[in-house]
């Protein structure tokens, strides 16, 4: 395969997921696909047709700091579809100033991404706060009350992707999710320190290709947000052993979920480099 993507098949997501893999890893690929997978269950919802119940997929990447989880995200930025955050607060859905459009308008019908959730989520009272508002949005319709603009209520359909480090997510959100269950679906991703400096080389040496894949990637999941109806989705075949096999691992979650604790120990290697296990 020829390492530049031609206007011709622009769309073909295969071919930019091979051309990911070829170039860069086949773990962040992956993680391409994923996300773009999750962002097309945002077409279970037609409003048109009051089909609404059918919540989308919300993804939560957990992985180590500088395993450029992020360069995944970054491939779907240019999509009309895909807002990207680095920073949000609760505060951040509908401010109190008139003049200004709330983000939960701008992610109505969108995805929103946020690729690096840590500090927010390192602040237990900011991230209880943010976390209660998700919550909210996932259920499709958003209220808030403010002493200038009054109680601004919203309907809103979106997915959220997000990423997180292993030690934030088990030391503030993983009890919540213990207790009380999740909206979230967790992915690890994991990447060796040869994977990882490999990774940056190629984004080092090949900046025009990351500009094509970038295209490439944003307007496929253009094309395909434009594209797919819940009738599409609805015909996705799941065998009778996916279903066995997912029941069995529900039950299995929700004993886990009975109790679980995990100690974490850092370490320095040979080389200075710092790891938990």
């Amino acid at each position: 395969m020829e390492s530049r993507i031609s206007s011709s098949n622009l769309y073909r997501f295969k071919d930019v997921l091979s051309l990911v893999s070829k170039k860069f890893n086949r773990k962040i690929a992956e993680l391409l696909e994923i996300l773009v997978t999750v962002s097309l269950t945002l077409r279970q919802i037609d409003r048109s047709k009051m089909n609404y119940r059918n919540r989308p997929l919300w993804l939560l990447v957990i992985s180590d700091p500088a395993t450029y989880r992020t360069t995944s995200f970054d491939f779907l930025e240019e999509s009309r579809y895909f807002h990207k955050l680095s920073y949000i607060t609760a505060a951040s859905f509908l401010s109190a100033k008139k003049d200004v459009t709330p983000l939960i308008d701008i992610i109505h019908n969108k995805v929103l991404a946020l690729p690096t959730l840590n500090e927010i989520a390192s602040d237990k009272d900011q991230a209880t706060r943010l976390f209660a508002a998700l919550e909210s949005i996932y259920d499709s319709f958003y209220s808030k009350a403010t002493e200038l603009s009054g109680e601004q209520k919203r309907v809103v359909d979106t997915v959220v992707v997000a990423a997180i480090t292993p030690m934030v997510w088990e030391k503030v959100l993983l009890p919540k999710v213990i207790m009380f269950g999740s909206r979230w679906l967790v992915y690890r991703f994991f990447l060796s320190d040869d994977e990882a400096f490999s990774i940056q080389e190629t984004l080092d040496e090949n900046r025009d290709l990351v500009v094509q894949i970038t295209l490439a990637a944003s307007r496929t999941l253009d094309m395909l947000l434009e594209t797919v109806t819940p009738e599409i989705l609805g015909n996705v075949f799941i065998s009778d052993k996916q279903k066995e096999d997912l029941k069995t691992m529900a039950k299995l979650v929700s004993r886990l979920r009975a109790g679980w604790e995990r100690v974490i120990r850092w370490y320095e290697d040979e080389s200075g480099r710092k790891h938990t296990e």
